[in-house]
């Protein structure tokens, strides 16, 4: 049981995209419009791409509130192009889309900070607690 999401995560990064590939080479995309295929091609990349971007967490070189705002901002900057390329700018203007997605990320990322925040304190103190343990034993 402790396998199964690993087990399920491999399974769709190999079958999703394979199956995107295959939807585009047999044509699936004509009964459409394209505009679901295209869509889902598209987010499947920003996922990729925000994975990407994830890996700037494993870099010790930025403090972690610089590294949240490069990461933000890298995020933020994928999802308009991704919004974009998927078709919403036939549906709102460049402004409407950027008002409709910046809430919600200054909200998650908000969420973050705060989770951030609490887990690093919790460390710290872990940290402090074992090193005092350490002094009163020398």
């Amino acid at each position: 049981m402790k396998n199964l999401f690993k087990h399920i995560a491999a399974a769709t990064a190999i079958g999703f995209p394979f199956t995107l590939i295959c939807l585009w080479i047999f044509g699936a995309y004509e009964a459409s419009g394209m505009v679901v295929l295209r869509m889902c091609t598209v987010w499947y990349i920003a996922s990729i791409l925000y994975g990407v971007i994830s890996m700037i967490y494993d870099f010790d070189i930025l403090s972690l509130p610089v590294t949240i705002i490069i990461h933000f901002i890298a995020c933020f900057a994928i999802t308009i192009a991704a919004a974009a390329a998927a078709g919403l700018l036939k549906i709102m203007s460049f402004g409407k889309m950027l008002l409709a997605v910046a809430p919600v990320f200054v909200i998650i990322y908000a969420f973050i900070c705060v989770i951030t925040t609490i887990a690093t304190k919790r460390d710290e103190k872990q940290i402090n607690n074992k090193i005092k343990s350490l002094d009163k034993r020398g």
